[in-house]
């Protein structure tokens, strides 16, 4: 099991590799790598033991790395659009 700082609505995760969330989860929580019930038990178990301030930490990393997403999306769309042109 891997500690990752990742958020969503300004929470903790406990995520597993799907879809790309891994990737926007960096540093909110906890990455689960084996799909397993005994896995995700120890995970729950991890976020549960883990102290008030650490969920608090990696909660505020989330919000911080989410707050540039809409520009970064922009920004993303309007280089492709160029590329078109």
């Amino acid at each position: 099991m891997t500690i990752r700082s990742g958020s969503a609505a300004g929470r903790p995760l406990l995520v597993q590799a799907v879809d790309g969330l891994i990737e926007q989860s960096h540093g909110c929580g906890i990455q689960v790598e084996q799909g397993s019930a005994a896995a995700w038990a120890e995970a729950i178990r991890t976020m549960a033991d883990c102290s008030e301030s650490q969920r608090q930490a990696w909660a505020r990393h989330g919000r911080e790395t989410a707050a540039p997403a809409w520009e970064q999306f922009l920004t993303a769309w309007d280089t492709l659009l160029q590329e078109f042109r």
